[in-house]
Order: C-alpha cells, then sequence, then structure tokens
C-alpha cells in the first residue's frame, strides 16, 4: 500500500522530489519500500530504525537488571521464548522498559508537543476523529502473527544496500531498536547513502529535540 501510495503521488506530481519519513514500525516499511524498488522516493528519514532482534537482545535485559525492574517481572520476560512468546509477555517486556528504563522516552529530554499534533489532526480536512482513534487502537497489540514476522525479522543486509540517501536518527537511550547495533551495521556498511545520527535527551519516541531534528534532516536533503 506504501509503495502503490509513493507511484500514485509521482504520477500525480511528476516534476517533485519524494521523500520518506518513517518511525519506528513505520522503518520496516520504509526499507521494505526500496527492497521493491531501491529508487522508490529521493530519499529516507527514518527515526528508531527497526533493524533486527526488537525486544530479544543482551542490552534490553541488562538494561532493565540495573534498573528498578522488580526481579519477579526480570525472571519472568528472561523466561520468555522468542518462539513462544505470548501477547501477554511482549506487553510485559514493552511495559518494563517503558517504566522502568528511558528506552522509550528519555525523562531529560523536552516532551515533544503532542497536543499541537493532535489538534492539528482533528482540524484537517483530511482526517475525521475516526482516523484519529484508528492510530491510539489498532488492534496490533494482540496481532500475534504480526508479532511474529516482526520477532523475526533482519534487514540488515536490506539496509546496507540502499541506493538513496538513507539517513537513520536514534534517540541515545533507545534500546527497543538498538542505537548501538544501528550504529555499528552503519559503520560496518561503507555505503556513503546509509547514515546515522543520535540525537542527545531522546528514546525511541522522539522528544522535542527529536522532532526538531528531524525537520532539520529533511529540510537538509
Amino acid at each position: 500500500m506504501a509503495y502503490d501510495l509513493i507511484k500514485e503521488v509521482k504520477c500525480l506530481f511528476p516534476h517533485n522530489k519524494i521523500y520518506i519519513f518513517s518511525m519506528s514500525w513505520g522503518s520496516i516499511l520504509s526499507a521494505k519500500i526500496l527492497e521493491k524498488d531501491g529508487h522508490a522516493a529521493d530519499g529516507v528519514v527514518a527515526w528508531g530504525q527497526i533493524v533486527r532482534n526488537v525486544f530479544w537482545d543482551k542490552e534490553v535485559i541488562e538494561t532493565l537488571e540495573n534498573s528498578g525492574c522488580p526481579r519477579r517481572k526480570l525472571e519472568s520476560i528472561k523466561a520468555a521464548g522468542i518462539e513462544t512468546a505470548t501477547p501477554g509477555e511482549l506487553r510485559l517486556i514493552s511495559s518494563s522498559i517503558v517504566k522502568y528504563t528511558e528506552g522509550y522516552q528519555n525523562r531529560e529530554g523536552a516532551k515533544a508537543p503532542v497536543g499541537r499534533v493532535i489538534k492539528g489532526l482533528l482540524a484537517s480536512p483530511d482526517y475525521t476523529l475516526k482516523d484519529f482513534m484508528a492510530i491510539m487502537v489498532n488492534g496490533y497489540r494482540k496481532n500475534q502473527s504480526l508479532w511474529r514476522e516482526i520477532l523475526h525479522m533482519d534487514l540488515s543486509q536490506l539496509l546496507r544496500e540502499v541506493q538513496i540517501p538513507y539517513v537513520i536518527l536514534q534517540g541515545d537511550t533507545d534500546i527497543v531498536a538498538s542505537t548501538k547495533k544501528v550504529k555499528e551495521l552503519v559503520a560496518s556498511a561503507g555505503n556513503v547513502h546509509l547514515q546515522c545520527e543520535t540525537v542527545k535527551n531522546s528514546g525511541h519516541m522522539p522528544g522535542a529535540e527529536g522532532i526538531e531534528k528531524v525537520l532539520e534532516t529533511l529540510c537538509r536533503l
């Protein structure tokens, strides 16, 4: 659907350049679009790029061990297996990262202006209240097949071979889409098109500084 949308926009505006902004799970789509057509867009800016081992990573366990995560929760997380993980276990890992670490949201950074974004969505003629509700309640938490696909996904080689400017912005405390792993991937790829920049005081969800960096990067491209 995303690829078809880009083709349609190209037909409508053949002289315009097209840049993709993706975030978190959306970064899977921005990579997969280029797997289908390496020059589908003129560039990509991705925040919190998913690469591989979402949640099932030694870095996540170590960070939780050094946090205030209760021992019982930690043991349950360690006992969960990637092949047999239940929706409840996945929610436990996710909620523990939110509550006990800065993996999702950095506590030092200023928060993004979510209220203004919501107000803009509701005021826009392109969206309805139903659309806004679909963003918040979209069923992904209970979609086991989608979780399985993402947990087993590895986009490393696909990202190594991108043929257009692909700038990955990572929060410095992001362990959901590990900033450490993304930096290692970009450094070893040796691809001039693939770049990574770390944004301070940001986690997997961009704060105010992260939003500014996204806009700055898009304008630069």
